[in-house]
């Protein structure tokens, strides 16, 4: 009876173990099932937050390269602007020769001032005053920098700036009947400038003029541009009420757009794996596809092509030859005493000896429209474009040698050489196929019964 007392609370202890343990296991699987929401969650904003931050780099980027643009070509016409400013003093200068007589003859009368101020006007828009004096007062009434544009050698109008969005000056050198130099000092208002800068304050941009000392403070400027032969620098600004439309645009699409895009996301998952897949069949269909055509081309022996893809490259080869009046030639090359190898050595040899020389036959068929092929047996071909029958008596002549040089053995001969008969067509007449192998494989014939170990053209047979 005390072994059974004693026994029951250990099992129970047991079992309250093992409970204990399976509840603190579902709690932890529960805490981390929980803890993955929040997470996920963050995760997810963390993407939302850099794509959003990608789109506002983006949207900048795309200010600053607008910026950039509407800066230059701000600038050009700004300078623009100026040179016809200055074409214009001139013109007005040549067309009054004696404007500087009529100039010191009106003195202080205030009635001609008037009527000057009139013509003024017409010719100059924004016109605000005027002051005339000789050239040798300027540096009373000028500021230093600008009196030694009365000792320059040119005569020539100038158009002098100042700070932006003050008058502009327009000096116009003038001489009296007696050849004494003046000055016309025009004083111009800026609201020219100030219209060609509303036209480049569109699109969340704002076009400003600053002096050099201004535009090195300014860090908002997204372009900026200096203006030759001015002091001024055309910075193109943020217009903030546009920008901050912008970021509240992105704020607003980026957290409204968490469901479409983790339903997006899994749709291109899907649509990846799928895509993936049938690459990977297509890449399988066209290795499939190009292991076909390796094994319906070529020879499985040499490498070189077949007969069946040599007549087919003829029929093309011969249709641009034909299109653009240039000849073609066909080299026949058969091994000597081929059968010998075979017969004493064995196939094996034999094999070897055909891939040794069909490597060379495939060295001379390099260019595009060239092929090499292996017409059955011992027997090669070679097609070539654009060449004459000259030449391809060389090349025959050449492969010939190539072939002699690599001394293989032979059981019993010297070396392996190889005879090749040469036959041409075009570009006057075309010969079919058929008849130019027949033509080479005469000459073919005619090169072994010679005594084999040379090149015969067709020609030669014939004569």
């Amino acid at each position: 009876m005390q072994t059974e007392s004693s026994s029951a609370p250990g099992s129970e202890q047991s079992a309250r173990r093992h409970a204990s343990s399976a509840e603190e296991r579902v709690k932890h699987q529960q805490r981390r099932g929980l803890w993955s929401i929040p997470l996920a969650g963050a995760g997810l904003a963390l993407v939302f937050l850099v794509l959003g931050w990608q789109d506002w780099q983006a949207y900048r980027d795309s200010r600053a390269a607008l910026a950039t643009s509407s800066a230059w070509h701000g600038a050009d016409m700004l300078e623009l602007e100026l040179q016809r400013l200055q074409r214009q003093g001139a013109l007005f200068s040549r067309s009054m020769p004696a404007l500087a007589d009529h100039l010191q003859r009106i003195g202080d009368r205030q009635e001609e001032q008037v009527q000057m101020d009139a013509l003024l006007s017409q010719w100059f828009m924004n016109y605000e005053s005027y002051a005339f004096f000789p050239v040798a007062d300027c540096d009373i009434h000028f500021p230093s920098a600008w009196a030694s544009y009365c000792a320059e050698d040119s005569y020539a109008s100038h158009v002098l700036t100042d700070h932006p969005g003050e008058s502009l000056s327009l000096l116009v050198p003038l001489r009296d009947s007696g050849g004494d130099e003046f000055m016309l000092w025009v004083r111009l208002g800026f609201a020219p400038f100030t219209e060609l800068l509303e036209t480049l304050s569109l699109d969340g941009q704002r076009g400003v003029l600053l002096s050099p000392e201004e535009a090195a403070r300014r860090t908002d400027l997204l372009a900026r541009v200096a203006i030759p032969s001015t002091g001024w620098v055309l910075g193109v600004q943020p217009d903030a009420g546009a920008w901050w439309q912008q970021r509240m645009y992105i704020a607003k699409r980026v957290g409204g757009a968490v469901l479409l895009v983790l339903l997006g996301v899994l749709l291109l998952v899907f649509l990846r794996v799928r895509g993936l897949r049938e690459a990977q069949r297509r890449r399988e269909l066209e290795s499939t596809h190009a292991q076909l055509y390796e094994q319906a081309t070529h020879d499985a022996l040499t490498g070189l092509f077949n007969r069946y893809a040599f007549n087919e490259h003829f029929q093309r080869l011969t249709r641009q030859s034909q299109r653009l009046q240039q000849p073609m030639a066909v080299l026949l090359i058969d091994i000597d005493h081929f059968k010998q190898v075979n017969d004493q050595w064995g196939h094996e040899a034999g094999d070897g000896l055909l891939r040794k020389v069909a490597e060379v036959i495939g060295e001379r068929a390099r260019r595009p429209l060239d092929m090499a092929a292996r017409l059955g047996g011992e027997e090669f071909a070679v097609l070539l474009e654009g060449v004459t029958s000259a030449d391809a008596w060389a090349l025959g002549e050449l492969l010939r040698l190539h072939v002699a040089d690599l001394r293989l053995p032979h059981p019993t001969r010297s070396f392996v050489s190889v005879s090749v008969g040469v036959s041409c067509s075009g570009p006057d007449h075309f010969i079919p196929l058929k008849d130019l192998l027949e033509r080479a494989d005469r000459a073919l014939y005619a090169a072994k019964g010679g005594g084999r170990n040379r090149v015969i053209g067709d020609w030669e047979v014939d004569a």
